[in-house]
């Protein structure tokens, strides 16, 4: 009751038109006739009772009647003007058609593949519980780097050979046994210019 009257049809045929376009391949959309009905009662009602005036006046004040592109429309509208060189704000209650669509539509349900294997795939080489660099069956953890920039591919000749594979795998994460991380991280780092902690976060 306190927002404008522009607001108020604004909301009223934002949430009209929303219910209405979700059943729009519904065989029986018209039936939506009624809650029409309904919800246009209930705006004219509040606008009345805002303006402290009649059902009927409210009529008289906004009644309008529109073009679209399946003809005119007949409804209520509210103008709000906005000063010289603006056009006015228009809010619009009506001509929100309840036929039944009838156009070919593609309906796409399924997750984007990136998002569907990618998770999957560590927690399958995870679960194997196989070292990917020594091939021991054993407890496994996971070696994980920040960037795959750091794995400098333009040189791999003097990369070991964990960083070779993540480059060539082109994964940030590696799955290996205790003694196998532990030498890692005992071992060379792949970029001189930075120490090791900067370019691995341990994950267990």
């Amino acid at each position: 009751m306190h927002d404008s009257d522009f607001r108020i049809v604004t909301r009223f045929q934002s949430e009209f038109r929303g219910l209405a376009e979700y059943y729009q391949l519904a065989y029986n959309r018209h039936r939506l006739g009624l809650l029409r009905w309904i919800t246009e009662r209930s705006l004219t009602k509040t606008l009345g009772h805002k303006n402290k005036i009649s059902v009927n006046k409210v009529w008289n004040r906004y009644r309008a009647t529109w073009q679209t592109p399946a003809g005119p429309r007949r409804g209520l509208q509210v103008k709000v003007e906005r000063g010289k060189g603006k056009k006015p704000l228009v809010a619009r209650w009506g001509g929100v058609s309840l036929a039944r669509r009838t156009t070919r539509v593609t309906l796409k349900d399924e997750l984007p593949v990136v998002w569907r294997k990618r998770p999957a795939e560590l927690i399958d080489r995870l679960m194997s519980g196989r070292c990917e660099l020594c091939k021991a069956q054993t407890e496994v953890e996971v070696h994980h780097i920040r960037r795959l920039s750091d794995l400098r591919p333009g040189s791999q000749v003097q990369q070991p050979d964990w960083a070779k594979q993540m480059a060539s795998r082109r994964r940030k994460a590696l799955i290996v046994c205790r003694d196998c991380h532990s030498g890692i991280h005992s071992g060379p780092s792949v970029r001189q210019d930075s120490v090791e902690s900067t370019l691995e976060s341990r994950v267990r």
